[in-house]
């Protein structure tokens, strides 16, 4: 006999969880209805388009929550074409993070 675990009854300490999570999706701007993807500096370093799209808005300095900048992001997945361009909008490669 086949047991699915979606057809199980749900725990009654998961009602009030999976409700709100319910709501909280239904009201979040998702990127298939039409919304713009939010670029941060972690994903404006995937391509060289996402990234000028991103310096447009940005300063190439502007740090993230953990202090980190364009130019971190870049140099952690190697991109020295991020880097180059980075640099050229007005990066600075001596900026540190919240950690140094």
């Amino acid at each position: 006999r086949m047991h699915l675990w979606p057809l199980r009854p749900v725990p009654r300490y998961w009602r009030g969880w999976l409700s709100s999570l319910a709501l909280w999706l239904s009201l979040c701007p998702s990127t298939a209805s039409g919304a713009k993807e939010r670029i941060t500096p972690a994903s404006a370093v995937r391509d060289l388009p996402t990234l000028a799209e991103f310096l447009e808005e940005y300063e190439a300095d502007v740090e993230d929550g953990t202090g980190q900048t364009v130019m971190h992001w870049a140099a952690s997945v190697g991109s020295t074409e991020a880097i180059d361009y980075a640099c050229e909008q007005g990066g600075h490669v001596d900026k540190v993070d919240k950690e140094g």
